[in-house]
């Protein structure tokens, strides 16, 4: 009797935890409420405006041969820095360039065509999960820190850090080195972009979800007392190192990373400093269930996933946090003096990317008009 108890705890504990959400939810409208409008807040103002391009180049550049080609150096990294197939460099270069699920999304997508194979796929993200530079140096440095060289060297860190996390985890023989060794079928250009924007949009429903509903019950908990009660254990635990407020700050961005930023800004930055280098590349639950969802068929090796978000973490929090809380000890708020980031177009980064777009977009047409003259001397012969 008492094994079957036993074998029976996680069944019994979900019932519990389903039970007690249910019981929130019913009584908690109001700050629940009040959580989901802060999230859509952020899906409109940071998430689909910075993420869904990305989401959308990811999947053009896994499926094209000008992808292919651009992304050709990360393929070399791939192959000697990460021990990787060089069929993984598209994944990688927009797990760098794009945010937490724009490399997982890339994965998915050679898997489900039989370029990677799934085990391979499953290790590649324990390295393929990053926060995107652009929020990085934007939101975190130039908005939390005061700098927007901190964001730059945030995202060095937190590339260092993804690096050893592979090492730790996979080992140098984790993956097949030639890839599944089978001719690539690229798609033509009009029919990739069309999909890569179909495929985008869908993809950014599944991320504002699952930020919705962790900013729902992020705002829940800290109605009901939940969070600033963990907040003082943290406090505690830490004999005042990390204040409450940090406590709480880290416990919001376990379950919603841009929650947990908003939470940073108001921080001291020595607080800061001492959490937010953790959350950015643990990513919480609400990243974990968008990489989750990219997958068809859920994550092959999610145990494995879980992990490298923690030493993922861990590693980027010795590795950013020393430095930036030092800074922070040094420099008083203000007085950080640094070259601010500009969004117009009339700046050399935004001539390239409106070229970028262009060149796309000339190929795309060009393609299509190509195919259109085939289809026309067919029908005439």
């Amino acid at each position: 009797m008492r094994g079957r108890w036993l074998s029976d705890w996680k069944p019994m504990l979900g019932v519990l935890g389903v039970g007690l959400a249910a019981v929130g939810l019913l009584t908690g409208a109001a700050p629940v409420g009040k959580g989901v409008r802060q999230g859509l807040e952020v899906c409109g103002n940071v998430l689909i405006p910075s993420l869904f391009p990305f989401l959308a180049l990811s999947l053009f550049v896994s499926t094209t041969k000008v992808g292919w080609m651009l992304s050709r150096p990360a393929g070399w990294l791939a192959r000697r820095v990460y021990h990787a197939p060089q069929e993984l460099g598209p994944a990688l270069l927009m797990s760098m360039i794009g945010g937490y699920p724009a490399g997982a999304r890339a994965l998915s997508a050679l898997s489900e065509e039989g370029t990677i194979s799934g085990d391979t796929a499953a290790g590649a993200l324990c390295f393929c999960v990053n926060s995107g530079p652009a929020f990085l140096v934007a939101v975190v440095g130039q908005g939390i820190f005061g700098s927007p060289w901190a964001g730059v060297f945030l995202f060095v860190c937190q590339l260092i850090a993804g690096m050893l996390t592979g090492w730790l985890l996979l080992g140098r023989n984790w993956a097949e080195k030639g890839g599944r060794g089978r001719k690539r079928n690229f798609r033509p250009f009009t029919l990739a972009l069309v999909e890569s924007v179909a495929g985008a949009g869908a993809g950014m429903l599944n991320i504002c979800a699952f930020v919705l509903l962790c900013s729902g019950f992020s705002s829940l908990l800290a109605a009901r007392g939940v969070t600033p009660f963990l907040g003082e254990l943290v406090r505690n635990f830490t004999g005042g190192f990390i204040s409450q407020q940090g406590g709480e700050t880290l416990l919001a961005g376990a379950l919603e990373i841009c929650g947990g930023c908003a939470m940073a800004g108001g921080l001291d930055r020595r607080q800061a400093a001492l959490v937010l280098p953790f959350l950015l590349s643990f990513g919480g639950l609400s990243v974990i269930c968008q990489v989750s969802a990219c997958f068809s068929g859920g994550l092959e090796k999610p145990g494995l996933f879980l992990r490298s978000r923690l030493i993922h973490g861990l590693l980027t929090q010795l590795l950013a946090g020393p430095p930036l809380y030092l800074l922070a000890r040094t420099v008083p708020a203000g007085l950080i003096l640094s070259p601010t980031l500009g969004g117009d177009s009339r700046t050399v980064p935004g001539t390239v990317c409106l070229l970028a777009m262009c060149a796309i977009l000339l190929l795309t047409l060009e393609s299509g008009t190509g195919g259109n003259q085939s289809k026309r001397q067919a029908g005439n012969k």
